[in-house]
C-alpha cells in the first residue's frame, strides 16, 4: 500500500530452532487498439464484452526489501500528497516553508485522524462531525489526490477494535442526512474488506475470507452511494466509489462511476488510473483495452491537460504486463531482463514512447507540485519493476532532462537539482541492490527539498516524512538499527503515519530492548495499516520476556488474518505450548488452521514445518500412524532433519512386534 512500500515479499522472520523438537525456520518470502469515435468511458465495455468479470480481484502491492523487517502497508502517510475539493487548482497559492516546526504535526491529517478516532470511540459525535467537516473544508481535488482528506480518511479505521463498527453506525444513525459519517464508515468497510481478504490472487484466498470480502465491499458500496446521493460533488467520495468498484473488476457500474468523477473533476486523474490498472490482462482485461481507454481519455484533452499523464501511466502498466508474462518462467535476472525486453517490443508502440517522453518534458518544464505528485508516483512504479533496467534508466534520464536536473551519483554543483529526481534515482539504486548509493541520493533529496516550493506546510512535512520513511527501510535492510530509530522518529516528527512506530518496535526488538518495542507496537495497533505487523512484533517481544500468554493473544490475531506471517504465527504458538509440555495444546493450534497445510495458501517451507511439528505432537501422544503420515508429508514439502529422524524412528516402532 503497500512500505515506502512497493513489493509484496513473504518475509517471515527470525524464529527459534530446537534440535529434536518442533522447529520454526525462517522463510524469506495482445494487439493494439484502433481509433474509435465511441464515448471514452464505454470503450472498456465494448472491448471486454463477453468477458467474465471475476469478483474481488486481488491487488499486487510491492515492497522493496525482503528479510527481517516489518511488512509495511501500502497506505503510508503519503510520499505524494496534494489536492483540493475546489475544481480550480489555481486557487492554491504555493508558499515557501522556511523552518521545520514539529509542533505543526498536531494539525496534520494523521494527527486529526487520531483525534476523530478517539471521538468516535467515546461516542463524541459532535466532535467527530466538527473534525471531519474541518478536514473536508480544507481539502482540494487536484491531479492525484484529495489533500488532506485522503491522508485523513485512510488513517481513521480501527480494524482491530470489535466495537468500532458499532460506534460508526451509531454516528451514522444519529443523523442520516449528514454525508460525512457514512463516508467514514464506507472507508472503514473498504479497509475491512481488504484486511480480511488480504492482497493475494483470489485463487490463493480462502472461501470464508472471500465471502467476508464481498460482504464488506457491498456495505462500503451502499454507504458511498448514500454519501453521493446527499453530496454528489464530494471529490473523495467520487474517488472512493471507483476504488470500491475495482474489487468487482471492470463493470458498467465502474464505468458510470468514472464518468461521474471525470465530469466533476476533469483534472483529477487518479480515478482513471484505477480503471487503467483494472484493465490489465491479469485482472481480466487486455492490452487492447488499455490502449483504447487511454486514447479515448486523452485525445480530446488540451495539450497541457493532466490527462496527458495517462500516456506515461499506460507505459508504466505495460511494463508491469511485460514483467508479469515473464516472472514465473525466468529463472535468472538476465533471463528476466531479456524476456521483459522482448515483451515490451511487442506491446509498446513507438508512438506511446514518444508521448510518454513528451509528457515528462511538458510537466517537467511546468514543475507544478500537483502534476509532480503524479509524475513521481508513476515513475516510482516504473522503477520498481524487476528486470526493467533497460527501460527505467532512459525514462529517468528523460525525467531529469524534463526537470532540468541531474541523475549522476556524484553531485555536480553547477547542475540543476530537484528533490523529486533525487528520490527517483535513489529508488533506482535500491532496485539495483545498492543501498549505499540510494542513501546518498535520498540524503540529497532531503537537502534539496528545503529549497522546493509546496502549496502548504503540511505537504512539505509529508514529503519530509516520506524520505525519512525510506531511510528507515534502508537502515533496516542494512541492520543499522540506531539510524533506523532516528529516521523513524524524524518521520513521526514530520507527521508520518503510525507504521513508523512498528519500525521503531522492530528496531528496538533487534536491539533486545523489548519493553521499548512493546510500548511502540502497542501505540501502533489502532492504526489500520499497522495493526497486524504491530501485533506480530509485540508477540515476538513478549516471547523474549517469557510473557507467553500475551504473545499467544497477539499471535492468534495474526494467525486469524490474511497476513503472510500467519503460518509463522501458528508455528510460534505451537512451540510455546510445546515448551510448556502442553502437547495437546500444541496439537490443537496446529489443527485449528487448515491453511497451514495448503501449498496454495502457504509457503512450502512453512507447510513442511507445520507437518513436522504436528508429527512430533502425534508422536508424543502415541498416535504413531498419524505421526508417520505427517512426517512423510513434511518431507514431501521440505528437508527438515527432524522429520527424517522421526520418520525412521516411527517406521521402526510401527514395524516392530507389539
Amino acid at each position: 500500500m503497500t512500505e515506502v512500500n512497493f513489493g509484496r515479499r513473504g518475509n517471515e522472520d527470525r524464529r527459534p530452532k530446537r534440535s529434536g523438537r518442533p522447529t520454526a525456520a525462517a522463510v524469506s518470502r495482445g494487439s493494439i487498439a484502433k481509433e474509435t469515435n465511441r464515448s471514452p468511458l464505454r470503450i472498456i465495455g465494448a472491448i471486454l464484452a463477453g468477458a467474465v468479470v471475476v469478483v474481488a480481484i486481488g491487488l499486487f502491492i510491492s515492497y522493496f526489501w525482503s528479510g527481517d523487517q516489518p511488512i509495511a502497508s501500502t497506505r503510508s502517510a503519503s510520499m505524494l500528497q496534494s489536492a483540493s475539493l475546489s475544481n480550480s487548482a489555481s486557487t492554491v497559492q504555493p508558499v515557501k516553508v522556511a523552518a521545520f516546526e514539529p509542533n505543526h504535526v498536531a494539525n496534520l491529517p494523521v494527527a486529526k485522524a487520531r483525534d476523530i478516532q478517539d471521538a468516535i470511540r467515546r461516542g463524541d459525535y459532535p466532535s467527530a462531525n466538527a473534525i471531519s467537516s474541518e478536514m473536508l473544508a480544507a481539502s482540494h481535488s487536484e491531479v492525484w489526490s484529495v489533500y488532506p482528506f485522503t491522508d485523513f480518511a485512510i488513517a481513521i479505521s480501527d480494524l482491530t477494535d470489535p466495537d468500532f463498527e458499532s460506534r460508526l453506525t451509531a454516528w451514522v444513525e444519529q443523523d442520516r442526512s449528514k454525508p460525512l459519517p457514512s463516508l467514514i464508515r464506507a472507508q472503514y468497510y473498504y479497509d475491512m474488506a481488504w484486511f480480511r481478504r488480504g492482497h493475494a490472487y483470489s485463487r490463493n484466498v480462502g472461501q470464508d475470507a472471500m465471502k467476508d470480502f464481498g460482504r464488506d465491499l457491498a456495505k462500503a458500496y451502499d454507504d458511498i452511494n448514500r454519501v453521493l446521493s446527499i453530496d454528489h460533488s464530494n471529490a473523495y467520495a467520487l474517488y472512493l466509489r471507483v476504488l470500491i468498484l475495482r474489487g468487482y473488476g471492470v463493470t458498467p457500474a465502474m464505468e458510470d462511476a468514472l464518468q461521474e468523477a471525470a465530469a466533476a473533476y476533469p483534472d483529477f486523474i487518479q480515478p482513471s488510473d484505477i480503471v487503467l490498472s483494472t484493465l490489465q490482462p491479469k485482472w481480466g482485461g487486455s492490452i487492447e483495452a488499455m490502449y483504447a481507454f487511454v486514447d479515448a481519455m486523452t485525445k480530446k484533452a488540451s495539450a497541457d491537460s493532466p490527462l496527458k499523464l495517462l500516456d506515461l501511466d499506460l507505459y508504466r502498466y505495460l511494463l508491469q504486463v511485460a514483467y508479469d508474462e515473464c516472472s514465473e518462467d525466468s529463472k535468472t535476472t538476465d533471463a528476466l531482463a531479456v524476456c521483459v525486453q522482448k515483451n515490451m517490443k511487442q506491446i509498446v508502440t513507438a508512438d506511446l514512447e514518444g508521448r510518454a517522453v513528451r509528457s515528462l518534458d511538458l510537466f517537467g518544464l511546468k514543475n507544478d507540485y500537483q502534476t509532480n505528485v503524479a509524475v513521481e508516483y508513476i515513475l516510482s512504479e516504473i522503477t520498481d519493476v524487476p528486470g526493467a533496467d533497460v527501460y527505467t534508466g532512459p525514462i529517468l534520464l528523460a525525467a531529469a532532462n524534463g526537470y532540468s536536473s541531474d541523475t549522476r551519483l556524484q553531485e555536480d554543483p553547477t547542475a540543476g537539482h530537484n528533490f523529486l529526481i533525487d528520490k527517483l534515482v535513489g529508488r533506482s539504486w535500491l532496485q539495483k541492490g545498492s543501498p549505499e548509493n540510494a542513501l546518498t541520493k535520498y540524503k540529497e533529496a532531503l537537502q534539496h527539498l528545503n529549497s522546493a516550493t509546496f502549496p502548504s506546510e503540511g505537504q512539505k512535512y509529508s514529503a519530509v516524512a516520506n524520505i525519512q520513511e525510506t531511510l528507515v527501510r534502508i537502515y533496516s535492510a542494512q541492520k543499522q538499527y540506531d539510524d533506523m530509530i532516528a529516521s523513524a522518529k524524524a518521520a513521526l516528527d514530520a507527521g508520518g503515519n503510525d507504521f513508523n512506530r512498528v519500525q521503531l518496535c522492530f528496531a528496538y526488538y533487534q536491539l533486545k530492548k523489548y519493553d521499548a518495542a512493546i510500548a511502540e507496537c502497542t501505540r501502533a495497533i489502532p492504526d489500520p495499516s499497522s495493526s497486524v505487523s504491530a501485533r506480530y512484533w509485540r508477540a515476538q517481544s513478549n516471547r523474549e520476556l517469557h510473557k507467553d500468554d500475551e504473545a499467544i493473544k497477539d499471535f492468534t490475531v495474526v494467525a486469524d488474518s490474511q497476513d503472510s506471517r500467519r503460518a509463522g504465527s501458528v508455528i510460534e504458538m505451537s512451540i510455546i505450548y510445546d515448551n510448556r509440555n502442553d502437547i495437546k495444546g500444541s496439537l490443537d493450534v496446529l489443527n485449528k488452521y487448515p491453511y497451514l497445510y495448503d501449498v496454495n495458501l502457504t509457503a512450502k517451507s512453512d507447510v513442511a514445518i507445520g507437518y513436522n511439528n504436528r508429527c512430533y505432537a502425534y508422536m508424543e501422544l502415541g498416535e504413531l500412524k498419524k505421526a508417520l503420515d505427517d512426517c512423510r508429508a513434511s518431507l514431501a514439502n521440505g528437508s527438515i532433519p527432524d522429520a527424517y529422524k522421526k520418520q525412521q524412528e516411527l517406521t521402526k516402532r510401527l514395524e516392530s512386534p507389539k
